[in-house]
């Protein structure tokens, strides 16, 4: 049963997966150190950790919610080391979405420096249901092969 049980709770994980494994779409997950381990290790037996980036947050910046400006210079950075990126999705721990960022400043800088489409996945216990996970990740995946 424990095997089971343990089973389970790896594939809650597996969207990542989905996403990663398009070509040209970068997943960004961003949480404290604790949550991101999870999604790292998912990426890395996937064998997809080349799609794959994370930004840690500290605990000042969950209390504060004043990390956004930070975020957006990580993510140049990024898409200067990765020039095949299309698009990136942020993957939301439930740190984030306790802080209520809403990441729109984010995402329009992204969008009128690169030309590139930014979106957040909100996972977890704390992520307002709109639907099911995969559903939605699909979207997401479908709305950035949209923009292009």
């Amino acid at each position: 049963m424990l095997e089971k049980t343990l089973v389970q709770k790896d594939s809650f994980n597996e969207l990542i997966e989905l996403a990663l494994s398009k070509k040209g779409i970068y997943v960004l997950s961003i949480g404290p150190p604790g949550c991101l381990r999870v999604l790292f290790f998912r990426a890395m037996r996937a064998e997809l950790l080349e799609q794959y980036f994370s930004f840690a947050i500290k605990p000042i910046d969950v209390i504060s919610a004043s990390y956004e400006d930070r975020l957006i210079e990580h993510i140049s950075k990024m898409i200067s080391e990765k020039r095949e990126m299309r698009g990136l999705i942020l993957y939301l721990s439930c740190s984030e979405i306790l802080t209520g960022m809403k990441f729109e400043k984010t995402q329009r800088a992204i969008l009128e420096k690169y030309n590139m489409p930014v979106y957040v996945f909100k996972r977890g216990p704390f992520a307002k249901r709109t639907g099911a996970p995969r559903e939605k990740m699909k979207e997401l995946i479908s709305k950035i092969n949209e923009y292009l």
